[in-house]
């Protein structure tokens, strides 16, 4: 098909959406919902994502030691412990240091109350909390096969580990990558038919100048691109409007929203914008011409007969 033949058809195919305002505008209405919908989803599973993993990198198994064990025995204990293939770090921290750590947990102005009884205990030089190993693996999924190797020996009365929030977040993102697929099918198959119902609308106008120029042989081709033109030009208007719309949105409510969760959980990350697009866009653009596609071959497989 020569250039000039392609580019008649491509301005044929937009002329098409212009002859069809409302319809075509509901289609791309549609496509940016479903599109904005499927964008909030996806920034919401990134966000868990990047957040578990960093979580996951930062859980430590932590052996609590008996009373009675020396420091000298503890290290021992730690150097076995070290040589396990899954163990990347092993810590000896003393009962001393580790009433430390648990005050910085507490430095906030509403934990007044716990920071002046943490103080007493220190100070009347009564410490509960006890010595421990903290124990860094390399990948989490090896903490339970570690903890078992810990629980061997007789020195070690407890093993906790972090992986709590971890978990839940695993969870919260299992939850939110159902619903999203579940919501993004079904707003996917209300795209295709509004867009299939825009090109019907555009072949039924046109039905006697399609039945001609077939007559006189027009190839299947020449008369399916306008239309084809015409569905993937409403579902890239509508990727590119959804897009536009949660940069902005992003851009806007990440500082409020960065400084909220992290009230709520120290250390939280959200991704900057221009690292969220990178894989936002190139998804974007692959449903939207998907479901313009589509919904131009459902229209032209029933109505044209091509």
């Amino acid at each position: 098909m020569k250039a000039n033949t392609v580019k008649h058809l491509v301005v044929e195919g937009f002329k098409n959406i212009l002859s069809n305002r409302l319809v075509s505008l509901a289609a791309i209405v549609t496509v940016f919902i479903s599109l904005s919908i499927l964008g909030i989803f996806y920034s919401m599973i990134n966000i868990v994502n990047v957040n578990v993993e960093a979580l996951q990198q930062k859980v430590e198994l932590v052996a609590f030691l008996n009373e009675d064990v020396s420091e000298e025995r503890a290290k021992e204990i730690g150097e076995e412990i070290k040589n396990i293939s899954t163990v990347n770090k092993v810590e000896f921290v003393s009962s001393e240091k580790g009433l430390e750590s648990y005050k910085e947990g507490f430095e906030k102005e509403e934990d007044k109350e716990m920071q002046r009884i943490l103080n007493d205990i220190e100070n009347e030089g009564s410490n509960p909390i006890p010595a421990s190993l903290s124990v860094q693996t390399k990948d989490p999924k090896a903490n339970e096969a570690i903890r078992k190797e810990l629980a061997k020996y007789n020195e070690i009365y407890r093993v906790s580990d972090g992986n709590l929030v971890a978990e839940l977040l695993n969870s919260i993102n299992s939850a939110v990558k159902a619903g999203g697929f579940v919501l993004m099918i079904v707003l996917s198959i209300a795209s295709i038919l509004l867009i299939s119902s825009a090109i019907k609308v555009a072949v039924f106008v046109r039905r006697r100048e399609i039945g001609i120029i077939k007559y006189i042989g027009a190839t299947d081709n020449y008369v399916r691109l306008p239309f084809i033109i015409e569905g993937i030009s409403i579902g890239v208007i509508g990727a590119i409007l959804s897009t536009l719309t949660l940069s902005i949105s992003y851009f806007a409510l990440r500082a409020s929203l960065l400084r909220t969760m992290e009230s709520l959980m120290s250390g939280f990350i959200l991704p900057s914008l221009p690292i969220l697009l990178q894989t936002l866009i190139p998804i974007m653009l692959v449903i939207s011409l998907g479901i313009g596609v589509i919904g131009s071959f459902i229209s032209l497989k029933k109505y044209l007969h091509v």
